[in-house]
């Protein structure tokens, strides 16, 4: 597949024009927001770092917003699903 320009590829942030700092991405280096998961069911969280995080991409025009979400367990054979929604 041949990226469109404005599309973000590894090594463009906007295809052709806009390059990431590093390959892959660029990411901040400390958590916006963190919450312990335990068992089953919906988990919401916030906190002024995320909010901050989201607020100025859209006062920047950058709706092409990407959240990462680490996972970290130290049991094996443990999945969770997780879907991801700005309310």
């Amino acid at each position: 597949m041949v990226p469109a320009p404005g599309d973000a590829t590894w090594i463009y942030s906007e295809f052709d024009t806009e390059s990431w700092a590093a390959p892959g991405g660029d990411f901040e280096s400390t958590e916006s927001s963190m919450i312990m998961i335990s068992g089953n069911g919906k988990v919401k969280w916030g906190g002024s770092g995320l909010v901050e995080d989201i607020g100025s991409n859209l006062r920047l025009d950058r709706y092409n917003l990407y959240l990462c979400c680490q996972y970290t367990d130290t049991h094996w054979n443990v999945n969770k699903r997780t879907d991801n929604r700005i309310v």
